[in-house]
């Protein structure tokens, strides 16, 4: 899922140095790995310092918004990030159903990365965020179906035939 960001090319094309990144947030519903998070592994990717704090989030739909959201609060709240990477990748159309229109129109592949930068009195800077909760379709875009543990439980064939055949997503009919 993550192959398709190149995070060197785009960290070097913003000609700054790597070592001033200070904090990594990965947005998935569908995460690539979930030990070590994903973060973590662009972390690596990245050979970045042990300093930089990296960690997932899971907001569904809203998620790029409510990173960025949380990393601009961060940093106006802590000067001693000057960088920080948001990226988010998903990869949802494996669940979609080709036949409803609502889910397979609305769940894709996608991914970006977004490197913010912490300046002071900068007309650009974060003004706010406000978001809410809708969660009246919750039941039928349940993934996995029966819940990490009890897929996981069974095994990694049942999660992945889970995650290929199983899922409630598409079943909004």
């Amino acid at each position: 899922m993550y192959d398709n960001i190149n995070f060197v090319k785009i960290v070097q094309a913003s000609n700054i140095d790597k070592d001033k990144i200070d904090l990594i947030v990965s947005v998935a519903t569908t995460p690539e790995y979930l030990s070590p998070t994903c973060a973590m592994k662009i972390h690596n990717e990245l050979k970045l310092s042990k300093r930089c704090v990296a960690y997932d989030l899971n907001a569904n739909c809203t998620g790029l918004i409510i990173a960025l959201d949380q990393v601009a609060r961060t940093m106006k709240s802590n000067k001693r990030i000057r960088y920080a990477l948001v990226v988010g990748a998903d990869q949802l159309f494996r669940n979609a159903d080709p036949t409803d229109a609502l889910t397979y129109t609305n769940f894709a592949e996608s991914g970006c990365a977004l490197l913010l930068e912490n300046k002071e009195n900068d007309i650009s800077d974060y003004i706010d965020n406000s978001t809410f909760s809708f969660n009246k379709f919750s039941k039928y875009i349940t993934f996995p179906e029966k819940g990490l543990s009890n897929t996981l439980a069974k095994g990694l064939y049942h999660f992945m035939d889970s995650w290929c055949r199983n899922s409630s997503i598409g079943m909004l009919n």
